[in-house]
């Protein structure tokens, strides 16, 4: 799957580390930032775009717990982590590390496209 949109990027925080759900939307590159569970926050973007995805059991830690599917009306995720912001000093990680919930990694292609809509940012440490 190549890019070739811009990424709506969703609550994007100005510093810190965070956790990401990449995702098609309507076939458009969404991707959403946040600070809980991937499965929350894909749940929630859902709920608020009046989607009551379908739900799969997953085993976690001693508990069963329902998470959304990963397609779905109108979505399929792409690809889960984390990343880490300063918007002040123009560094941003991109999306690394996976998913716990889903054992997804981030997509290659979101990657891309954040370096192309992030111009004279330093992506990591050794930029």
């Amino acid at each position: 799957m190549a890019l070739d949109e811009k990424i709506e990027i969703i609550d994007l925080p100005q510093e810190g580390t965070f956790k990401v759900v990449q995702l098609l939307f309507d076939e458009k590159p969404i991707m959403l930032c946040g600070y809980s569970y991937h499965a929350d926050i894909l749940e929630n973007y859902l709920r608020s775009k009046e989607i009551r995805p379908h739900k799969m059991t997953i085993r976690k830690m001693l508990e069963e717990k329902e998470i959304p599917v990963l397609t779905g009306e109108r979505y399929k995720v792409v690809g889960m982590g984390l990343a880490e912001i300063k918007q002040q000093d123009k560094i941003f990680q991109l999306p690394f590390d996976e998913s716990g919930d889903y054992g997804i990694q981030p997509n290659y292609d979101f990657r891309e496209q954040l370096r192309k809509q992030f111009v004279g940012w330093k992506f990591s440490k050794f930029d």
